[in-house]
């Protein structure tokens, strides 16, 4: 649309003033009387100083109402600063994501947890907003594959933003087992017997026996004592079982640990909508962000998010530590021993903690009541099949 604007033209002679503006070639419409002696018209823009010329003399007061068209829009933008600022953030965020790995899409996973391929590519560099050229795929291939023994080939494909990881997991390896050959049921731990189903076999045991690491827990010799002839089965169930895992670990009073050196710097972080546009360079190897405050402007295109903190520089020292600071360290030591050896499929129904000290060490003790499957299948050896 053509630049046009709406002037309201106010005065005795405006009807005369009109009549000369038709006279000299000045294009008006939409003509109508807003007053008693004003005229509101609408007329092409560029042809409003020739208005001005007309009206001297005329005794008519002329004033704009409204610019119309594309032109004094782009004008009025170009004068809005703010909006200026938003474009050319949100300008460098586009120029800027487009060099970044903003998804990582990872698939055939199977056996293999996609957070342990996550992991992987972090230690590698490859991460969200890690830039996306420059990397040498085939080389990291081999190296990623390395992570886990499950991982039978890991291929990696950049499309723009996005990087594919396909996964290929080895075959499960499956060893010679013969559905047919006699067997029993044993107890993997020891533990209190809370379920026995025998699908296969006799229970040898009832709920709330306790039983020791290797006990029969499903007989396959079904043969009575006045058989001329075995009876011997492959023995299978479900056994369930109450597992106690008992860890422990000791605090020492002294331990070097991180603190501020009493160094420190200020700290600015600035992102838009995710992406990383500034940071501020830190100089310390291990550091602690304090006093830190968030604010996002979000008068521009693109809402940018501001962080200002502290950056305290830390360092190892050598601190004697109070007994509830040993005592922390080790409880969370024995709980984690304690949970690295418990099955990711058991249930957790109990969990008691203690720590004393002595000698000005911490000792700390953890029980873990699980309950969990414990039966194992074990075929008997040739000797015993041919008795």
């Amino acid at each position: 649309m053509n630049a046009c604007v709406i002037i309201e033209i106010t005065g005795k002679r405006a009807e005369r003033l009109l009549d000369r503006m038709r006279a000299d070639g000045i294009a008006v419409y939409a003509v109508r009387r807003a007053a008693r002696e004003t005229l509101e018209l609408t007329m092409p823009a560029r042809e409003f100083s020739r208005l001005h010329v007309l009206a001297r003399g005329s005794g008519c007061r002329i004033r704009i109402a409204e610019k119309r068209g594309e032109s004094f829009r782009i004008r009025r933008l170009l004068q809005r600063k703010t909006l200026l600022l938003g474009l050319a953030a949100a300008l460098a965020c586009i120029v800027i994501a487009s060099t970044r790995i903003l998804f990582i899409r990872v698939s055939g996973c199977s056996r293999v947890a996609e957070q342990t391929v996550l992991r992987a590519l972090a230690a590698e560099g490859l991460t969200v907003g890690a830039g996306n050229r420059g990397w040498d795929l085939p080389e990291l291939n081999e190296r990623l594959r390395t992570y886990d023994d499950r991982i039978a080939w890991i291929g990696l494909a950049l499309d723009g933003t996005v990087l594919r990881v396909k996964v290929v997991e080895t075959a499960v390896k499956n060893d010679a087992w013969d559905d047919d050959a006699p067997a029993d049921v044993v107890a993997q731990k020891s533990g209190v017997i809370t379920e026995i189903v025998a699908t296969g076999g006799r229970a040898s045991v009832a709920v709330g026996d306790a039983v020791e690491a290797g006990d029969v827990l499903i007989r396959g010799d079904l043969t009575r004592e006045d058989a001329q002839l075995p009876l011997i089965v492959r023995a299978a169930g479900r056994v369930r079982a109450k597992v106690v895992y008992l860890t422990e670990a000791v605090a020492e009073p002294e331990a070097e640990v991180l603190r501020d050196s009493g160094e420190c710097v200020a700290y600015r972080c600035i992102r838009a909508a995710g992406v990383l546009l500034f940071e501020t360079k830190i100089p310390y190897g291990a550091y602690e962000l304090t006093d830190v405050t968030t604010r996002t402007v979000t008068d521009l295109l693109v809402p940018l998010t501001v962080t200002d903190a502290v950056c305290r520089e830390q360092t190892m020292q050598r601190v004697r530590r109070s007994a509830a600071e040993m005592a922390e360290e080790a409880l969370f030591q024995a709980e984690q021993s304690a949970y690295l050896k418990i099955p990711k499929d058991a249930a957790i129904v109990e969990k008691h903690s203690e720590w004393t000290e002595a000698d000005g060490r911490v000792r700390a003790v953890v029980s873990i009541v699980t309950e969990e499957s414990i039966g194992l299948t074990r075929e008997w050896d040739s000797d015993r099949t041919t008795e």
